[in-house]
């Protein structure tokens, strides 16, 4: 089993779950399984390294500790003891109650104190590799990495006006476990999405990205969706089950990323999220205290981080001065670049600015507005008419936005178009229009859509915000006339399909009516 945890492509552990032991799994490939009963290491010894490892830790070691630092392979604890959990047990030790979180104090004191041994702030690479905890975990319970060393006061104490610069070995090696983890050379896309050092920091330093590649003995390989598309579904479900087995819980896409076979863009690829392929492989979804963040607030944070830096983002710019992690957004749209491109932001090329292309809050213009009209709040204005709409507590949509400079008509049909699309509701009218159709539709007289509470009050429609003051009034009658212009929309999008004339129709079935 040793030999498989070192130079196989599976673990041992997961061989153990999948045949009911390692002697089985060997007579089920047609081999003889080894018959040396005297074990090589007796239990003693395999308990003393568990709690040498314990000493040296401070804690209760976990199996992922005895894999990167301990003298054995989990798998002969699990040989031996039947579990990791009972050969901690057997050592002495209280295993480690899956489900309890280390607090943030306990998080932010093992960083301070790895601060403290290198003498200035360290990188998650370093954490990973010399702390107490996963740079992941920092990133789950702080939003990111330098979110976690604000936390933890560091900036105070070690100089970060010299932030250290990365050997070009360091960049070599990082990129050559790239491509041990996904199989072949990354792309700069998938080393922004999931390397250490963003794309644009090998450009800099070797000139190009095939020639980063280069330097680090790999060539620049011509991957098209085809080859990722070769991967038969049962082989990608089958390694989410192995991994998700051999980590005792449904595995996050890091975790993937680090220890699977397959990258998790291939999964995001075929699923379409995350949680969609835990789905199809039968796992417990996923949940954390930012799944509740909807695409939404994702683009209005994007949007005010590049006001705030008055160019496009970048994935490493939002992992340090973001309000989410470049992860999240990677999850919810499954690539930097596809986020950038729904907040509406364009980086601009040559003498043109950058821009945003996006609607206006109130009355849902499309606008295109260099980047510095973005408001504070992420989102965007078309006038100073429309700004003062947006800045009142309450918006009453049948007198501030319906007919102020254009015919009735015409706003239903834009809205209409805007509402039966897949557009993610970043203008506030869109999304109170959204919630007052879908009280209409169902007939009741209250909701609660997110943080919204949406009443029928006799002939009005009222969306208030759970978190502030703000209100939104719609008369139900206006509602109605918005429904039938998007019944009228989708006739058409039919009838542009199958090639029929919907005014033609819609005249003949008046006329025999």
């Amino acid at each position: 089993m040793r030999e498989m945890e070192i130079h196989g492509a599976y673990s041992p552990s997961t061989y153990q779950s999948r045949f009911g032991s390692w002697n089985d799994a060997i007579c089920q490939a047609g081999l003889t399984p080894n018959s040396r009963t005297r074990p090589k290491y007796s239990d003693a010894e395999l308990l003393s390294d568990i709690q040498t490892l314990a000493n040296s830790l401070g804690r209760t070691p976990t199996r992922e500790d005895m894999r990167e630092r301990g003298t054995h392979s989990p798998s002969t604890y699990l040989e031996r003891f039947g579990s990791w959990q009972t050969a901690v047990k057997e050592a002495g030790l209280t295993p480690r109650t899956r489900g309890v979180k280390v607090s943030e104090d306990e998080l932010l004191r093992a960083l301070s104190e790895l601060a403290e041994s290198l003498d200035r702030i360290p990188t998650s690479t370093e954490m990973a590799e010399q702390g107490r905890f996963s740079p992941s975990t920092y990133r789950r319970r702080f939003g990111s990495w330098n979110e976690a060393i604000e936390r933890a006061e560091l900036s105070e104490t070690f100089d970060k006006s010299t932030p250290r610069r990365f050997s070009n070995q360091e960049m070599r090696d990082e990129i050559r476990r790239m491509a041990g983890v996904l199989g072949r050379s990354p792309t700069s896309t998938e080393m922004d999405e999931l390397g250490e050092y963003s794309a644009a920091t090998y450009r800099r330093r070797f000139g190009s990205w095939v020639n980063a590649l280069a330097d680090a003995g790999l060539c620049q390989d011509r991957l098209k969706r085809s080859d990722s598309a070769r991967i038969d579904e049962r082989t990608l479900l089958d390694e989410l089950r192995h991994l998700a087995t051999e980590l005792e819980h449904s595995p996050t896409a890091e975790e993937m990323w680090k220890r699977g076979s397959h990258s998790p863009k291939t999964y995001l690829d075929r699923y379409g999220t995350w949680n969609a392929a835990l789905e199809a492989a039968g796992l417990e979804t996923r949940h954390s205290r930012r799944d509740g963040i909807e695409n939404r607030e994702l683009v209005l944070g994007l949007r005010r981080l590049a006001k705030i830096l008055s160019h496009v983002p970048q994935r490493k710019e939002m992992e340090e001065q973001g309000p989410f992690s470049g992860m999240t957004y990677y999850n919810h749209f499954g690539s930097w670049q596809n986020a950038v491109d729904v907040a509406g932001l364009d980086a601009g090329t040559g003498r043109n600015e950058p821009t945003i292309r996006a609607y206006c809050n109130v009355c849902c213009r499309a606008l295109s507005q260099p980047l510095a009209r973005i408001e504070a709040n992420g989102k965007i204005t078309c006038s100073s008419d429309c700004g003062a709409i947006c800045g009142e507590s309450t918006i009453r949509f049948d007198t501030d936005v319906l007919g102020r400079t254009e015919s009735r008509d015409d706003t239903f049909s834009r809205l209409a178009a805007l509402i039966d699309s897949d557009t993610i509701s970043v203008p506030d009218v869109l999304l109170y229009l959204r919630h007052s159709i879908d009280i209409v539709r169902s007939g009741f007289n209250s909701a609660v859509h997110g943080n919204h509470y949406v009443t029928v009050n006799g002939d009005l429609i009222e969306v208030k915000s759970q978190n502030s003051s703000r209100r939104f009034l719609v008369k139900t009658g206006t509602v109605d006339e918005l429904v039938d212009q998007i019944e009228t929309v989708q006739r058409r999008s039919i009838a542009s399909f199958d090639g029929t004339n919907p005014t033609e129709d819609d005249h003949a079935n008046s006329t025999n009516g």
